[in-house]
């Protein structure tokens, strides 16, 4: 089964227990009226920022994960409680069943929600001020070193990223985060996206999954899930916080 398509939901669908929903939101609007939907520390954070900008895309980011949560536990999203756990890995605090992971790379944000169990999901833009060879040689394993050889700059860019992306979508369902060493584990860096090996979980291709998740021009993003389940719907998120905007 592949991902299917985009599409803007009138409400929120049905989750079921092996089905993956993911939502992507636009972090560069934000409502001042989002600062009531935050829990204090969260509004503490928010004021922190130097930065405008960063302000807003943090503040956008935490309504719209409330606001798409508050839909699923049929709870006031003020009223939920988001704990972060070890490797900073988010979870809602009294709801059993119920998993989650956010990402966000600039004004693009990814949410991905299941009930199949731990979820992880990233997002970065391309980008081409960072040495893409030299991280590989020192971070991923030798497979993926091998694979990224001799690309030209421009394959060498986007591969380096697909294969980060999902890298990352593992730890964060793993809830291990970039204590790990990237290269404990191989994923692939062709267009199938896979999880290759854990050298130190050998089961772990039985029971994890990677799917890429199309997105922007100029980004990649991936997911790392239940290997019985698949993402049943991507969901645009506009709908839902502009609805909040015009109560």
């Amino acid at each position: 089964m592949g991902i299917p398509p985009w599409r803007v939901p009138r409400l929120i669908p049905r989750l079921g227990q092996s089905e993956v929903h993911i939502w992507r939101f636009d972090l560069s609007r934000a409502d001042p009226r989002y600062f009531a939907l935050l829990s204090r520390e969260e509004r503490t954070r928010a004021g922190a920022f130097y930065r405008s900008q960063d302000r807003d895309r943090y503040l956008s980011g935490r309504a719209s994960l409330r606001l798409i949560l508050s839909r699923y536990v049929d709870r006031p999203p003020q009223d939920l409680l988001i704990e972060t756990g070890e490797a900073g890995k988010p979870a809602l605090a009294g709801i059993v069943g119920l998993e989650f992971n956010l990402t966000h790379s600039d004004d693009l944000s990814l949410l991905a929600v299941t009930r199949s169990g731990p979820i992880g999901i990233d997002v970065e833009r391309v980008r081409a001020d960072i040495d893409h060879a030299a991280i590989a040689g020192s971070d991923f394993s030798v497979q993926e070193r091998a694979a990224l050889k001799d690309l030209s700059p421009c394959d060498l860019m986007r591969r380096f990223s697909i294969c980060w992306v999902r890298k990352e979508a593992y730890l964060k369902a793993r809830g291990e985060g970039l204590a790990r060493p990237l290269g404990s584990f191989v994923v692939s860096i062709t267009d199938e996206a896979r999880l290759v090996s854990d050298f130190e979980d050998p089961s772990a291709t039985e029971h994890w999954r990677v799917d890429d998740v199309p997105c922007a021009p100029d980004y990649v993003a991936a997911v790392a899930y239940n290997a019985r389940a698949c993402v049943s719907a991507l969901l645009d998120g506009s709908a839902v916080t502009e609805q909040f905007s015009l109560v």
